[in-house]
């Protein structure tokens, strides 16, 4: 199994890939040294856009991807780089987007308190939530933009 821990600068890398089942730690304002230390100690894979922090990981002997950014010219180099060569959303297998937990199917009747936008328990069947921060998640129309973009990112990497 792939366990990468992405830099600061990758947030939006970060909550993507774990919506595709990657199990990926971000972490915001931690130190370069911290983010090493967090690669040895879990045997993570470090996706950085910090060309220093990249060559220090090297001179280390981790495995270390470097990109320019969060594109998905990027994202697609980051799975060619693992030896990816397509990706496929299924939301049983997606991380909280958050926390980087797993999620599981819950009862639409068990989030009646939960503080959702008016109208979700109405309009849709299945809830997941984050087994870790509570998050609750639904097949709604931000699905549309999930698909789009994993076809954005087959198309690249087929094209390789």
């Amino acid at each position: 199994m792939v366990r990468l821990l992405l830099d600061g600068m990758l947030g939006s890398m970060a909550r993507k890939l774990r919506m595709f089942g990657f199990d990926t730690l971000y972490y915001n304002g931690l130190d370069d040294s911290s983010l090493l230390d967090e690669c040895i100690k879990d045997c993570r894979i470090l996706v950085t856009s910090d060309e220093e922090l990249f060559h220090h990981a090297s001179k280390l002997g981790l495995r270390s991807i470097l990109v320019k950014g969060n594109s998905i010219d990027d994202m697609a180099y980051v799975l060619r780089s693992l030896g990816i060569r397509s990706i496929g959303f299924d939301i049983n297998n997606a991380r909280c987007s958050l926390c980087n937990s797993t999620i599981r199917h819950v009862s639409k009747d068990s989030l009646t308190l939960r503080g959702l936008p008016d109208g979700v328990l109405e309009r849709y069947e299945d809830f997941y939530i984050c087994t870790n921060c509570g998050k609750v998640y639904w097949e709604g129309s931000h699905i549309k933009r999930i698909l789009e973009f994993e076809k954005g990112v087959n198309s690249r990497l087929a094209d390789a």
